[in-house]
């Protein structure tokens, strides 16, 4: 499936994305058995959702760090922290603009630090 065609089908692949994750979350309980799955959830381990959301922020981190990096490449602009945190923000929250067909937002290619 092209890019361009997973583009112009957003609440398609909103719909293939979501099935697929009840279908992973339906065969993890299976295998686990239903009764343990549910108690596991009545009784979440707030230690670990604090190391989740950790790992979440150095992972945002890593990303606006390689965004600075490919900038660069050939010559490119040198992006501030700042504005690789938008371009990689506007990345996943964007509604509407073309792609590039490599999973970056066309206006990503364009940005002039």
């Amino acid at each position: 499936m092209s890019v361009q065609r997973l583009h112009d089908h957003p609440i398609v692949v909103t719909l293939i994305a979501l099935a697929l994750a009840v279908a992973v979350v339906l065969v993890i309980a299976t295998a686990w058995g239903f009764d343990a799955f549910l108690r596991a959830w009545s009784h979440p381990q707030y230690g670990w959702l604090a190391v989740v959301g950790c790992a979440e922020l150095l992972a945002v981190g890593a990303y606006v760090v390689a965004y600075r990096g490919i900038a660069l490449v050939h010559g490119g602009p040198r992006l501030r922290r700042g504005l690789a945190l938008r371009v990689h923000t506007a990345h996943w929250h964007e509604s509407g603009n073309e792609h590039t067909g490599e999973g970056a937002p066309a206006h990503a290619a364009c940005v002039h630090g």
